[in-house]
C-alpha cells in the first residue's frame, strides 16, 4: 500500500462544540483501491455533529472531491462542478461548514465517504469516517442489517395473512410464498401467451434432402446442391439429391419454453396442494375463503392451459434443452418473453420485497433507525407467541412488492383466543377523552402553564382480554439512542426523566377495565420502559413512576431476548391485575389468568 503522510495541501476537520477540536488529515494513498482495505481512514467524526473543513494549498488549482459535498449549501462561492458533473471544493484559507447538527443543513449519516484530492497534477485518496454515537460501528451495521431482515420477515408474515394462508399451523417458507406471488402476478399474461403459443408456436423452415431416382424427378425442384451431386456422382449413383422444405419446431426457443414450462407446472401442483391445506385452516374467515377460492381457480386454470400446450402435436417434437443460451428472438417475441420474465423472477435467490424509498432517507439519522429497529423487534417478539391478526400495511401483489414506510400511528395487531396486543409506532396521543375509543384507548391529561404535554411515545403496547374485549392497560417503550447520562441525569439539559414520568402520571383512559378503571382511578400505564444501547443503562429504575431502563442493542449471542421476556411478564401482570379486580368486583365469579 502506497501511504503518503506529507502532502502539498492541508486538510483539517474542525469541531467547535462542545469544545474546540481539530483533526489533521495525514494519511492518504496514491492508489484508490488501497483506501477500502484494512479499515483505512484519514479523518473521523461522530454523527450529528457540526463539522467544518479547512482545505488549503499553495497550488491554487487544487481540488477537493468529497462524496458528502452534496449536503453543503449550493451558494458556497468555492463549490463548483467539473465537466463530469462532480462537485469539488477549491482551496481557501478559511474553513467551510460541511454539515450542521441543527436543521440548516443535512447531517452526515454513519458511513465512509471517499475523498479525492487533485493537487500538483497528482491524485491523493482518503476516507472520511462518520461513526455512530451510542454504539460501535459494528453494532450499528448489525442493527441496520437486522432491521432490513425484520422488515422483510414481517412483510412476508403480513402477506401470508392478507392472502389467507397466515395460520401458524401451515408452514410455508418465504421461498414458496414468493413463488406464489410471482405466479399470481403473471397469471393473466401467461395464460394469454401460452394459448397463443399453442396455436402459433415459433418454428423454422429447414431444407432437407431426399435421394430420388432419375425416373421420378419430373415434379421436383433442383438447387445448387442437387447439381453438384449430379455432376460428381451421376455416373455411379442414378439418384437425384432433391431439396424438401419442412417445418421444424425443435428449435432453441421451444426447448427453453419446454424446460421452463416443466418447472412452472411443478410449482402449480405444489401450490394447489398448499391451498388445499390452507383452506381447511381458514374456513371461519369469509374474506380468506373467497381469496383462497380465487387463487385455487387461477392455479387450476394455469394447470389446464399448460396441459393444452403439452398436448399439441408439435410440442412432442421438441427435444431436450442442450445448451442454456438465450436466442435474441426469444426475447423479442412478447409471448416467449413473458414466460422468460416470470422464469427469471422465480429463479432469483432472494425474496424481492422492496423497501419504500423513504426508508433510505430516514436511515440517515441513527435515532430513527434505532426507533424502527426497536419497533420491528417488538413485533418479532409478539409474533413468536401470538398470531398476526391485522396491520395498517396493505401490499399490492399485482406488481413489485414494496414495504410501506413506517408512518406515525402505524399499528400491528397480534392475538390468540384469549389475549390481544396492539403494537403502535410513534402515536400522537390525544389530549381529550372524547378523542378516544376502545381501539385507541389512551389520552394525556393536559398540563397547565408552560409545562410541555408529552404525548408522543415511540412505541405503545395496548393489551386486551380477547374473550371479553376488555382493555387491560398499556406498556410504553421509549427508544433513547443516547448515552445514559444525557437522558437520565437530572442535571443534563437533554434529560428525559420528566418525559418518562409524564407518560406514567398523565396517561388516562375511560375504557380501562370496561370503564371501571377510571371510576377507581386506576392507571392505564403499568410500566414505562426506556431502551438505550448504552451498556450502563441496564437495570436502572424509578419504581415510584413505574420506569425501568434496559440496554437494548444488536448482539451476536441473542441477548436481545431479555426484552422479549420482560414484555410478556408485563402482559401477564396486566392479566393478573384484571384477575384481582374481577375477584373484588364480582367475588362469586372466577377469573383466570390466561396468558402465560
Amino acid at each position: 500500500m502506497d501511504i503518503v503522510s506529507r502532502t502539498p495541501f492541508t486538510l483539517k476537520l474542525i469541531q467547535r462544540f462542545p469544545g474546540y477540536k481539530e483533526s489533521v488529515g495525514s494519511k492518504f494513498s496514491m492508489n484508490e483501491r488501497d483506501i477500502w482495505e484494512n479499515g483505512f481512514y484519514t479523518l473521523a467524526a461522530e454523527e450529528n455533529e457540526t463539522l467544518e473543513v479547512l482545505f488549503d494549498s499553495a497550488d491554487k488549482n487544487a481540488r477537493l472531491y468529497l462524496e458528502a459535498l452534496d449536503v453543503m449549501p449550493y451558494d458556497d462561492k468555492n463549490l463548483f462542478e467539473d465537466e463530469e458533473g462532480r462537485l469539488y471544493r477549491t482551496v481557501s484559507p478559511e474553513s467551510f461548514l460541511l454539515c450542521s447538527s441543527d436543521s440548516t443543513t443535512d447531517t452526515l449519516r454513519v458511513d465512509s465517504f471517499k475523498m479525492s484530492i487533485y493537487c500538483n497534477e497528482k491524485w491523493y485518496y482518503g476516507v472520511l469516517n462518520i461513526l455512530p454515537k451510542a454504539m460501535s460501528k459494528k453494532e450499528w451495521k448489525m442493527m441496520k442489517d437486522d432491521l432490513e431482515k425484520e422488515v422483510r420477515g414481517l412483510a412476508q408474515d403480513i402477506i401470508q395473512k392478507n392472502i389467507g394462508i397466515g395460520n401458524k399451523n401451515i408452514k410455508i417458507s418465504p421461498r414458496i410464498l414468493y413463488d406464489f406471488m410471482i405466479l399470481k402476478k403473471y397469471s393473466k399474461r401467461v395464460i394469454m401467451a401460452l394459448m397463443n403459443i399453442a396455436e402459433n408456436p415459433k418454428c423454422e423452415i429447414v431444407t432437407e434432402y431426399e435421394n430420388v431416382s432419375l425416373q421420378k424427378n419430373n415434379e421436383r425442384n433442383f438447387d445448387a446442391a442437387t447439381m453438384r451431386r449430379y455432376a460428381t456422382r451421376s455416373g455411379c449413383d442414378a439418384r437425384w439429391k432433391i431439396p424438401v422444405k419442412r417445418t421444424c419446431y425443435d428449435i432453441q426457443e421451444n426447448r427453453l419454453l419446454k424446460n421452463m414450462l416443466q418447472e412452472y407446472d411443478d410449482k402449480l401442483v405444489e401450490f394447489i396442494a398448499i391451498l388445499d391445506n390452507a383452506e381447511s385452516f381458514n374456513m371461519e374467515e369469509e374474506s380468506n375463503k373467497e381469496m383462497l377460492l380465487e387463487f385455487r381457480e387461477t392455479a387450476e386454470k394455469l394447470k389446464k392451459v399448460t396441459a393444452i400446450l403439452k398436448a399439441q402435436e408439435w410440442f412432442g417434437k421438441v427435444g431436450k434443452l442442450s445448451g442454456p443460451y438465450i436466442p435474441h428472438s426469444f426475447i423479442l417475441d412478447t409471448r416467449y418473453n413473458t414466460i422468460y420474465q416470470m422464469h427469471m423472477e422465480l429463479k432469483q435467490n432472494e425474496v424481492q420485497i422492496h423497501l419504500n424509498p423513504e426508508f433510505d432517507y430516514t436511515w440517515k439519522r441513527s435515532s430513527y433507525l434505532y426507533e424502527m429497529w426497536c419497533f420491528f423487534k417488538v413485533c418479532h417478539f409478539c409474533f413468536e407467541k401470538l398470531d398476526l391478526e391485522y396491520s395498517d400495511w396493505n401490499f399490492d401483489l399485482k406488481g413489485e412488492v414494496f414495504f410501506p414506510f413506517l408512518k406515525e400511528g402505524t399499528m400491528v395487531r397480534f392475538s390468540n383466543p384469549v389475549i390481544r396486543v396492539d403494537v403502535v409506532y410513534d402515536q400522537c396521543l390525544p389530549l381529550e377523552k372524547e378523542a378516544t375509543d376502545i381501539n385507541h384507548p389512551l389520552y394525556i391529561a393536559k398540563q397547565h402553564g408552560n409545562h410541555r404535554n408529552h404525548n408522543r411515545p415511540d412505541i405503545v403496547l395496548n393489551v386486551y382480554d380477547n374473550e371479553r374485549n376488555v382493555y387491560l392497560g398499556s406498556i410504553i417503550l421509549e427508544c433513547k439512542y443516547r448515552k445514559l447520562h444525557s437522558f437520565w441525569s437530572e442535571d443534563s439539559t437533554r434529560s428525559s426523566r420528566g418525559q418518562l414520568e409524564a407518560y406514567y402520571n398523565n396517561a388516562r383512559s375511560s375504557h380501562l377495565l370496561a370503564g371501571l378503571g377510571e371510576s377507581f382511578n386506576i392507571r392505564p400505564i403499568s410500566k414505562v420502559l426506556a431502551l438505550s444501547p448504552d451498556d450502563r443503562a441496564d437495570g436502572l429504575e424509578q419504581e415510584d413512576f413505574g420506569i425501568e431502563i434496559k440496554t437494548f442493542k444488536p448482539t451476536e449471542d441473542g441477548r436481545e431476548e431479555h426484552i422479549n421476556q420482560w414484555i410478556f411478564e408485563e402482559i401477564v401482570n396486566l392479566e393478573k391485575r384484571y384477575d384481582k379486580f374481577w375477584r373484588i368486583i364480582w367475588p362469586d365469579e372466577q377469573a383466570e389468568v390466561h396468558f402465560v
